[in-house]
């Protein structure tokens, strides 16, 4: 389902794929068409009209589950469970080849912007990345994990980060392929993020770690959640971390202290900013949008001056498990639009994460589904004080 994300007003529904959803991106044009891509444990990656929610093609090529999309210029990239990655033309809409090389399932691929005419990485349970030119032949291997890759992001100056199942975050140099630090959890790494500064990591061990990118050297260990940390985002000077344990907490820049913290009823998947508020996905029942946390921007102008770089971030388990469409036209109106899977699919583990793609057994719905409805009002300080037993907008 879609929903305008300042009313909530249902839009349409996108029903078309015969097994869970995993992954959906905001595609190109196709004869004038605004699209929107969808990959499947069915094996397909699905192209939607955005507007009118019609299925325009059914790419297929794939033997296995689809876990990741990415796009470069009008081609689009899916990796899968069968070991390859297929390159789509977005114009055509037909495949255009396919890259092997990895020895077990892809499950994550990353868009690059490199001068050395690299395009793609991609991680994989065989414990390697790949840097892939354009017409499939792969740059580098890097090998220094030991198991399944988990998250990734493309940092400042060529700088890659890695994260591992092995508990461990290895930072590369993207052009020459050398490892230039290995830095350490006590258990997954399931999310990165690059933000004032500073790098950040979330692990399963609950923990989130700050790093200094210049040497790889620890700078702080916020501790607060009780399970694994599953999703991290920089808003307004602090920093947002969602975790297993039913909580978002947001962290003072400066002291590393929980300034505020609200619980639900289930673990936080992701988190994704938006004009109105914060919306959440949660591994079961409704998402929700909830207000904007405030911070007292002079608190962290003096400690943030000239770290204005722009965050970014790698999440494992929902990076591409809900996008937002820029506008959305009905024939009446323009809005802003969020689009979201449905319900996330697969079992949890014990510790409340998320397993990945591969360990899991599928059982949900299989509709992409929508997102949120728009605040009407908002908290002066902070998150803490919102109850989410009412919270301010609901799928």
């Amino acid at each position: 389902m879609a929903h305008a994300s300042s009313s909530g007003d249902l839009r349409m529904q996108f029903e078309g794929h015969v097994g869970p959803v995993t992954c959906l991106l905001i595609g190109g044009t196709h004869d004038d068409r605004k699209m929107l891509f969808s990959g499947s444990v069915d094996t397909t990656v699905k192209c939607w009209d955005l507007f009118s929610g019609d299925v325009i093609a059914s790419l297929e090529g794939h033997r296995g589950p689809v876990w990741a999309l990415t796009q470069k210029s009008t081609s689009l990239f899916s990796c899968s469970e069968d070991r390859t990655i297929r390159h789509w033309c977005q114009r055509r809409l037909v495949q255009l080849q396919s890259f092997t090389g990895h020895s077990r399932a892809v499950t994550l691929i990353l868009g690059l912007d490199n001068p050395s005419g690299v395009i793609l990485c991609t991680g994989s349970l065989d414990a390697t990345v790949r840097l892939w030119y354009e017409d499939g032949t792969s740059r580098f291997t890097l090998s220094h994990h030991e198991d399944g890759i988990s998250c990734m992001i493309e940092a400042a100056e060529d700088n890659l980060l890695v994260g591992s199942q092995d508990g461990k975050i290895t930072h590369w140099n993207l052009q020459t392929g050398k490892l230039r630090s290995c830095l350490q959890h006590d258990d997954w790494v399931t999310c990165l993020l690059e933000a004032l500064g500073s790098w950040w990591s979330g692990s399963r061990d609950s923990s989130i770690k700050r790093w200094n990118p210049a040497d790889g050297s620890l700078l702080a260990t916020l501790r607060g959640h009780n399970l694994g940390v599953n999703t991290l985002l920089y808003f307004s000077g602090s920093i947002l971390s969602g975790s297993a344990d039913r909580t978002v907490k947001q962290w003072h820049p400066v002291d590393e202290a929980v300034v505020a913290s609200i619980e639900g009823l289930s673990g936080v998947s992701s988190l994704l900013e938006l004009p109105r508020g914060i919306f959440r996905t949660v591994n079961r029942g409704e998402a929700s949008l909830l207000p904007k946390p405030r911070i007292t921007l002079s608190e962290v102008a003096s400690n943030t001056e000239g770290l204005s770089s722009p965050p970014r971030t790698s999440i494992f388990f929902s990076d591409d498990q809900i996008v937002k469409a820029d506008r959305f036209e009905d024939g009446r109106d323009t809005q802003d639009c969020l689009i979201s899977i449905d319900t996330i699919p697969w079992e949890r583990l014990s510790q409340g994460d998320m397993p990945p793609p591969h360990v899991a057994g599928a059982s949900a719905k299989i509709s992409a589904g929508a997102t949120a409805q728009g605040a009407t009002g908002g908290c002066r300080t902070s998150i803490l004080k919102c109850s989410v037993a009412n919270p301010v907008g609901k799928v």
